[in-house]
């Protein structure tokens, strides 16, 4: 069997995340054998957990939910695996590690689009995954949703 072709999706649940979402499983699909890893990051800006066990289990909960919507496991093929993970850190650099730790050969990322001022003051996790990413990034807008 060939070596499964390894995608890493961030998502926080926006809208331009779940776009990244449904074309990564698009990705996924087309390239099966195939692994998609499912990243979202608990931002240590954010403050501590109340309870990380359980915090984890929910967001977990919540991706797969997000798949379902999107693609309903009866129509994933088997030769496409979902792995859920949820780290605590600061989300550009988590998103670069994880790619690192599961040798992805492609992250996939939402994008808000901001620019200007909104872009210089917020910075964009986009683009900071791209410029220290060990693999190609495909950036999605909200506007490729479907």
């Amino acid at each position: 069997m060939p070596q499964p072709y390894t995608l890493l999706v961030a998502t926080d649940f926006s809208d331009c995340s779940r776009a990244a979402l449904a074309e990564a499983l698009d990705i996924a699909v087309l390239r099966a054998p195939s692994e998609l890893v499912l990243l979202h990051v608990l931002d240590v800006a954010d403050g501590p957990a109340l309870d990380a066990m359980s915090e984890s289990e929910k967001v977990a909960d919540g991706m797969l939910a997000e798949v379902e919507k999107i693609r309903p496991k009866s129509e994933l093929p088997a030769t496409v695996k979902l792995h859920c993970h949820v780290v605590r850190g600061a989300p550009a650099q988590r998103v670069v590690d994880e790619a690192i730790a599961h040798r992805c050969d492609l992250i996939v990322v939402g994008t808000h689009g901001r620019t200007g001022l909104g872009r210089l003051v917020l910075g964009s996790v986009a683009e900071t995954i791209v410029r220290l990413a060990p693999c190609s990034v495909l950036t999605v807008k909200k506007s490729a949703a479907r």
